[in-house]
């Protein structure tokens, strides 16, 4: 399920639009042409765009920042398994 795309790169973040609920400690698939499939990203450190924490993504397009260890650029997508 199609969970969140990449909007920016903000320093040591990326700033994504929720598509479909995912929470805090989920693992994410990273969709890429610049990454082998199949890696993952463990969410952790998620907040809104004012910096307060979030553990529930559950607001479609709601703009969330998530540290991703400079892996992400614009455009690419954020998948959970079904």
């Amino acid at each position: 399920r199609f969970a969140a795309l990449v909007l920016e790169r903000r320093g040591d973040r990326v700033l994504v639009e929720q598509r479909n609920r995912f929470f805090e400690g989920d693992e994410l698939e990273m969709i890429s042409p610049g990454l082998a499939p199949g890696q993952k990203l463990r969410v952790r450190g998620l907040t809104d765009e004012e910096g307060n924490p979030v553990r529930d993504a559950k607001r479609v397009q709601q703009r969330l920042l998530l540290p991703d260890g400079g892996l992400l650029q614009p455009l690419d997508m954020l998948r959970k398994k079904a």
